[in-house]
C-alpha cells in the first residue's frame, strides 16, 4: 500500500469510526460475503491482510489477560469454561508478563474474563499497566459489580475504555440471557458510572455498551440502541459466534471453504493469557488444546515466537484451518479493525 493510499484509508476509517451509525453499518457491509467477492475491494483487503499479518507475525499489537474464569453470571451464549472456574491470574506473574510485553513493544492491553471485577487487584493491574507505558488499556465487564467504590476506583485507575456487555434493554430478556444478574441494579450501575464520569469531567474511559445478536433479543435491538445511546459513548450490536465450536449457535453449521476464509485477525493481533498463566492461540478458544506455552516457566518473548504459534499463523495465511478449534470457528473479526 502506497503512502497516499494509507493516508486516504486512515482518513476514511477515522470518519467512519467516529460516527456510531456509519461504524455499525460499515462493519456489516465489509464483512458480508457479497462485498468480500467484489474484486476491487478484495484486492485492497488482501493488501491489508498481507501488511498486518507480516507486522504481527511474531510480536502482536495487543496483550489480553483473561483475568479469571470465574463469573457471577451464567450467560446462555458462553461456554461453561468462561463462567464455571475459580482461577485468578497470579498478580506477580501478571506484572512480569506485562513488563515483558512492553519490552517487546506492545502498547495495548485488554482485561477480560469471566468477570474481571471479581479480581480484588484489578485496579492495581490497570494502574500498573499505565505506569509501564501501555498507551491504551481496555476492560470488558458485565457491569453488575460497578458499585459505588468500584465506579470511583475505575474512573481514577487510568482505564482508557470499557465495554459493558448488556444484551437487552428489556428486563425479562436480559435476565434470561444473563442468568443470575439483576437488570435494574446493573442499569443503575451503568448510569451512575456515566454520571460520575461527567461530574469528574473525565474523558476516559470511553464507555461502550454492546449487545450480542441472539434469537432471544431479535425484536428488541432497536429499543436497546435507543435506551443506551443517551449516556454511553458507543452503543453497538455484535455478531454471535460459537467460541471455536464450544457452543451451538444459529451459525454453527455454516461451512467455510479453505479458500473463502481469511486468516484469523485475532490470532495475529492478540497475545492471550489464561488465568493459569498460559499463552493460548486466541481469545475465543477456551479448551486446553489452545494453550501454547506455560508462562510460569517460559518467557513471554519465547512463547510468542514459539514454533507452534508461528506455524498456526503460517497455515492460516495458506488458508489451512486444520488446527483444533479453528476448523469450525465462526468468529470473523475484520482486518480493518485496529485495537
Amino acid at each position: 500500500m502506497s503512502f497516499l493510499e494509507s493516508r486516504l484509508y486512515k482518513a476514511f476509517y477515522d470518519v467512519i469510526r467516529k460516527n456510531k451509525t456509519l461504524n455499525h453499518l460499515a462493519h456489516k457491509i465489509i464483512q458480508s460475503e457479497r462485498m468480500r467477492k467484489f474484486p476491487f475491494y478484495r484486492n485492497i483487503y488482501d493488501k491489508i491482510i498481507e501488511k498486518k499479518s507480516a507486522q504481527y507475525m511474531n510480536a502482536p499489537n495487543v496483550i489480553e489477560f483473561e483475568i479469571t474464569n470465574k463469573c457471577n453470571s451464567n450467560c446462555i451464549m458462553c461456554p461453561p469454561e468462561v463462567h464455571l472456574g475459580n482461577d485468578f491470574i497470579d498478580h506477580e506473574l501478571f506484572k512480569r508478563i506485562a513488563k515483558e510485553g512492553r519490552e517487546l513493544g506492545i502498547r495495548r492491553m485488554v482485561f477480560t474474563g469471566g468477570e474481571p471485577l471479581l479480581d480484588k487487584l484489578i485496579f492495581d493491574k490497570i494502574k500498573y499497566a499505565k505506569e509501564l507505558g501501555y498507551t491504551y488499556v481496555h476492560m470488558f465487564t458485565n457491569g453488575s459489580l460497578l458499585i459505588d467504590s468500584f465506579r470511583e476506583n475505575l474512573l481514577k485507575s487510568g482505564l482508557d475504555s470499557l465495554t459493558i456487555s448488556f444484551d437487552s434493554a428489556i428486563k425479562e430478556e436480559y435476565e434470561k440471557i444473563r442468568a443470575g444478574l439483576n437488570y435494574d441494579k446493573t442499569v443503575n450501575n451503568i448510569k451512575s458510572l456515566c454520571i460520575l464520569k461527567k461530574k469528574l469531567k473525565s474523558d476516559i474511559p470511553i464507555v461502550r455498551i454492546n449487545m450480542v445478536a441472539l434469537p432471544e433479543n431479535l425484536h428488541s435491538r432497536r429499543f436497546f440502541i435507543q435506551t443506551f445511546r443517551g449516556f454511553a459513548d458507543i452503543v453497538e450490536i455484535i455478531d454471535e459466534h460459537n467460541f471455536a465450536g464450544s457452543v451451538e449457535t444459529d451459525f454453527s453449521t455454516r461451512e467455510y471453504s479453505q479458500t473463502s476464509r481469511d486468516p484469523c485477525h485475532i490470532l495475529f493481533i492478540k497475545a492471550c493469557i489464561t488465568p493459569t498463566g498460559c499463552l493460548k492461540k486466541c481469545s475465543i478458544d477456551h479448551t486446553a488444546k489452545a494453550e501454547i506455552c506455560d508462562l510460569r516457566t517460559t518467557s513471554f518473548k519465547d512463547a510468542v515466537y514459539s514454533e507452534r504459534l508461528v506455524k498456526i499463523k503460517k497455515d492460516h495465511l495458506l488458508h489451512t484451518f486444520s488446527e483444533s478449534g479453528c476448523t469450525n470457528c465462526t468468529q470473523r473479526e475484520s482486518w480493518w479493525v485496529d485495537y
